[in-house]
């Protein structure tokens, strides 16, 4: 479909392009099966209605007893039969248009599968832009929509949560900036501090307890080194030889000599110390990666002395396929579902799926399934209560719940770069520990 400002049609259940699939509840793929749907049930119901007790019979009388007051039955929750509409904001024009539309055609896949007749998703383009979200949502609202997927980006996030606040519409955004979470807003992108936490929760199984890091002077290399040391501190003093930050560089990205400079610091602050760290964090991607890594090993701190721990965005072939990352961490979905996806998504649109498609149809999956869930006539579908479940939800990047303070959690599994590829070395929780917001 092409993109335009006034929106698209309704996607309904209609088949994807390119192939014929086979509507279920699930899909099968490779000899993996994947029961999105009932996964998504079960963690939403939370609780069960039963049928109302029996009525006794009055005792036999000799005098005529007044006839008992009629109480009404308790209301029992039917599936509502009306029509459920859900906009998804995405930029489908502009720079990152090819991004919003893997979003949308992920959402479309979510859709045949799992939708019934009465949902709608109605796409919206952002443009890219703060102005054009406000213009987008102002436009969902109008034509009734219940819940609202997207914007991709913060800004975008924060110029239209005035209006779906007012409009007591939730939001579930595709960003990872925590700082535009709120009741009501919620974050499904992968956060840096879930991403920071797993890999510091790996290490501490490990027996890797000393930690250092190695920080780009970027925006990107601040808020990960941030999430590194929060991550970092909460395992601190949790086990008699806890989690402990013991150096600390930055440098610039633009500075090789800065660069040299900072390694050397922390090659003798290993070199120096008793209990040198065994844990070296860099939160840096792409070619600047490369010469950095280069430098460790040339200084000596090569993964035979310190494991290499990095960010999702290591899930990037140029860096799995580099020999010199060989025996690094980074954070991943779940592999076998991940997968499982990507090649549907291939075959279907004959295209790879970017890493963050996935998202997409997490994301609608959950809006379709909630749709058909057993309420009152008349009750809204999306609530707060609702969307923040506890138990959280399965998707096809794992399991994940939002915090009711519009934070997200997830488990992640640890990939370990080898020879031939990365395998992964750590599983991703399929169950959640009480929520701490």
């Amino acid at each position: 479909m092409k993109a335009s400002r006034s929106g698209f049609p309704g996607c309904h259940h209609d088949q994807p392009p390119r192939r014929q699939a086979t509507r279920s509840k699930g899909w099968r793929l490779g000899g993996l099966s994947i029961v999105v749907a009932a996964a998504l049930l079960s963690a939403c119901q939370t609780t069960q209605v039963s049928s109302p007790p029996p009525t006794a019979k009055p005792p036999a009388t000799t005098q005529q007893a007044p006839a008992p007051k009629q109480q009404a039955a308790p209301a029992q929750p039917v599936v509502q039969n009306r029509p459920v509409r859900v906009a998804m904001l995405l930029p489908l024009s502009g720079p990152s248009a090819s991004t919003g539309q893997a979003l949308l055609n992920a959402a479309q896949m979510a859709v045949f599968d799992l939708a019934n007749e009465q949902f709608s998703l109605l796409p919206f383009d952002t443009q890219g832009t703060p102005d054009g979200a406000q213009q987008a949502v102002g436009q969902a609202l109008a034509q009734g929509a219940e819940l609202i997927l997207g914007p991709l980006f913060a800004p975008d996030v924060s110029a239209i949560r005035p209006q779906t606040l007012q409009a007591q519409v939730p939001m579930i955004t595709f960003s990872t900036d925590p700082s535009v979470a709120a009741p009501g807003v919620y974050v499904i992108g992968f956060l840096l501090r879930e991403q920071a936490r797993r890999m510091v929760e790996a290490a501490m199984e490990h027996n890797l307890t000393r930690f250092a890091l190695l920080t780009p002077d970027t925006p990107f290399g601040r808020l990960m080194g941030n999430a590194y040391i929060e991550a970092v501190n909460a395992q601190a003093g949790t086990k008699p030889n806890s989690a402990q930050l013991v150096a600390r560089e930055v440098y610039s990205p633009t500075d090789q000599t800065q660069l040299s400079e900072a390694v050397q610091r922390l090659v003798a602050a290993r070199n120096g110390s008793q209990t040198p760290f065994t844990v070296l964090m860099v939160p840096d991607s792409g070619a600047k990666l490369k010469d950095v890594v280069a430098l460790l090993n040339y200084q000596g701190l090569n993964g035979a002395r310190v494991k290499l721990v990095g960010p999702m965005l290591w899930d990037d072939p140029q860096v799995t396929q580099d020999p010199a990352m060989i025996g690094a961490w980074y954070p991943a979905p779940s592999p076998g579902t991940h997968q499982g996806f990507s090649a549907r998504y291939q075959s279907l649109y004959g295209q790879s799926a970017p890493t963050i498609a996935s998202l997409g149809y997490d994301a609608a999956a959950l809006a379709a399934v909630l749709a058909r869930q057993p309420s009152q006539p008349g009750a809204k579908i999306y609530t707060n209560p609702v969307l923040s479940n506890p138990n959280g939800f399965a998707g096809i990047d794992g399991v994940f719940r939002f915090l009711p303070n519009g934070l997200s959690e997830r488990g992640l599994a640890v990939m370990e770069i080898q020879q031939g590829g990365p395998r992964q070395i750590g599983a991703a929780s399929s169950t959640f520990v009480p929520a701490v917001n």
